[in-house]
Formats: C-alpha cells, structure tokens, sequence
C-alpha cells in the first residue's frame, strides 16, 4: 500500500496513554510473541519472521551504514503493554520509504494511523514524498482498514504471481 507524504497530516499525535520509544534489544521476545499471536503459524513458517526487520544483526546494521540506509523501528507501549512494532526504512537516492510489515494486534488497528503518521512525521523530515507499507495478504481486516483511510494498493503476491506467469 502506499500514500503520498504531501497529504496533509496532523502532528504525531497519541492518546495520553500510548507512548513511543526505540525498539531495544530486550524487546525481541514480546515482539516474537505478538507476531505469533497475529500470524498463521503456515504462513509465517512459509514466509519467516519479520524480526531482521525490527532487530537487525551487526552484519546488517553495517551493510545498512555502507548503503547509506536509514532505519526508524519503534515500540508503540499502552499502559506499559506492547500494542505494536513498526520498522521503517529508506535511502538518499529513494522518494519513498518504506513501512514493514506492521507487528500490531487486531484489537489495536486502531491506533495503526497514529503509528504511522509518526513514521510519516520522520521520513518528511528526510524530505521523502512517499510512504509505502508491506500489509501481508493474510491480514486482510489490516489491509481494509488502511484502504478505507486512503491508502493505495500498489501490488499483492497473488498480482505479481499472476504478472510473472504471462
């Protein structure tokens, strides 16, 4: 899904009880356990975890310093429980950043707009002009809920398989 960054938004803004931090090492097992929760066990067997996104290795910390990469992930805290992870990425050549998949509970989508308009807020400080987000297929109450904010489908698995097939 992608949306455009001139859009206007409000300032990051939360409910006086959601609070943002920097994601830290010793988040890694609230973070496994929250994506098992909201993930078919097929699928993310098939698919892997979304942790290297969220918790990358030394090897990749330092390919992304070379590549001259820039990462934002956070942890989205509601009376001190974890609701919700997001990881975004982007470089100096690209427009667009971009959101992986979000790690957030059914019963907090709401709070989704919220968090991303604080990865909105860093990638206009970097003077991007697009926002993009991986919303796995399986997640089909996600993907509506950021369609019926208008967010735009770009391209599925399922189109990209039938693309390559021709």
């Amino acid at each position: 899904l992608e949306m455009p960054l001139a859009l206007p938004h409000q300032a990051a803004y939360f409910p006086d009880d959601i609070t943002s931090r920097t994601v830290l090492p010793s988040d890694i097992t609230a973070f496994q356990e929250l994506e098992q929760k909201i993930s078919n066990s097929v699928w993310l067997q098939i698919q892997g975890s979304a942790a290297p996104n969220y918790f990358p290795s030394l090897g990749e910390r330092l390919m992304q310093k070379l590549s001259n990469a820039q990462r934002w992930v956070r942890v989205f805290i509601q009376d001190e429980n974890v609701i919700g992870y997001l990881s975004a990425t982007t470089t100096s050549n690209q427009t667009k950043g971009t959101v992986f998949r979000p790690v957030i509970a059914q019963e907090h989508v709401e709070y989704l707009p919220h968090m991303l308009n604080e990865a909105a807020v860093w990638l206009r400080q970097l003077g991007k002009e697009t926002i993009r987000i991986g919303v796995p297929d399986e997640r089909e109450q996600l993907m509506q809920e950021l369609l019926n904010r208008g967010w735009v489908k770009t391209v599925s698995w399922v189109q990209l398989v039938k693309w390559l097939e021709r």
